[in-house]
């Protein structure tokens, strides 16, 4: 008896001691899967980070893209205004020769940039998305691209029929060219093209500078940016136009939702946040108020530049 029960214990023990033995294997299996797991989705995060940050990036560069196209369809679409709402008869000449050059200029070469989105498209981050509606906007923003690069190229195609039309060729063996004494009136009067194609490109810009602005508020969620709190007496000293000495854009401040958007000329406008009384920052880029002297102290890539408040 007292050997089948020594037997028992010894069977007990063996068993006791390859149950421990199993389980520190399946708890270290365990661990193992948890940290492989946690580090893939970290490296997930970080890649969704990253494909974001090239798609705000890549907006901005289509922005001034957009803003020059807006800035030469505005010309255009005043000369049309200005054909419409005169006679032939009545047309001044010197205001006609202001506008030659704008009429026969080459065509728009508007390419908008999609490489970061197309390497998100076809990477394997896009389907973690969580934000549904944030990518449907992207996608949208982009297929707008496409959509206004189409009708640009319809624009093109369609100036440079008239542009043919207008050109007398005479004295050939000169080659003397001659063109209308009324600059493209026949597509600036009677057709509509340039205000159709300002009013697209005006919403698409809308969209691009929303998404934009969704893209930065994103990204800011993960930064370690801390921002301060600041009030909507505080911003209204801090709007308005300054100019600088050394460069020629002027930087523009604005509020909307308690928060200020800096914009230099011909740039698409981005919100700058407040870290410290009188200190807005974004990204790399530093903005120090002085608003009792009306100036700013701005600190970019390693230059210091001091602007002041237009009165």
């Amino acid at each position: 008896m007292n050997n089948s029960k020594k037997s028992i214990k010894e069977t007990l023990k063996k068993s006791g001691k390859y149950l421990r033995e199993i389980s520190v294997v399946v708890i270290g299996v365990a661990i193992t899967l948890s940290a492989s797991y946690w580090l893939g989705v970290k490296k997930e995060k970080r890649d969704m980070a990253l494909h974001l940050r090239a798609i705000k990036m890549e907006l901005q560069e289509n922005a001034g893209d957009l803003f020059s196209l807006e800035k030469n369809l505005k010309r255009q679409c005043r000369y049309s205004s200005y054909l419409k709402s005169h006679d032939k008869e009545s047309l001044d000449k010197d205001t006609l020769s202001s506008y030659a050059s704008l009429c026969y200029a080459p065509p728009f070469n508007v390419t908008f940039k999609t490489n970061a989105f197309e390497m998100f498209r076809n990477s394997g981050t896009m389907r973690l998305m969580d934000d549904k509606e944030l990518l449907r906007e992207i996608w949208n923003v982009y297929d707008n691209f496409a959509i206004l690069k189409e009708l640009i190229n319809e624009h093109n195609r369609l100036k440079l029929n008239f542009i043919e039309k207008e050109i007398s060729l005479f004295d050939v063996d000169r080659g003397k060219i001659e063109f209308n004494s009324i600059p493209m009136y026949d597509f600036y009067k009677k057709t509509n093209v340039s205000n159709r194609l300002l009013e697209l490109s005006e919403i698409v810009y809308k969209n691009v500078h929303e998404l934009y602005l969704k893209l930065v508020i994103e990204e800011l969620k993960t930064s370690k940016l801390k921002t301060y709190p600041v009030t909507d007496e505080e911003l209204d000293k801090y709007t308005g136009v300054y100019s600088c000495d050394l460069i020629t854009e002027k930087l523009i401040i604005t509020k909307e939702n308690k928060q200020i958007f800096i914009q230099l000329t011909g740039q698409m406008p981005v919100p700058f946040f407040a870290t410290a009384k009188d200190r807005f920052e974004y990204e790399s880029n530093i903005l120090e108020f002085n608003p009792t002297e009306k100036t700013i102290m701005a600190k970019t890539n390693g230059m210091t530049f001091i602007f002041v408040k237009e009165e």
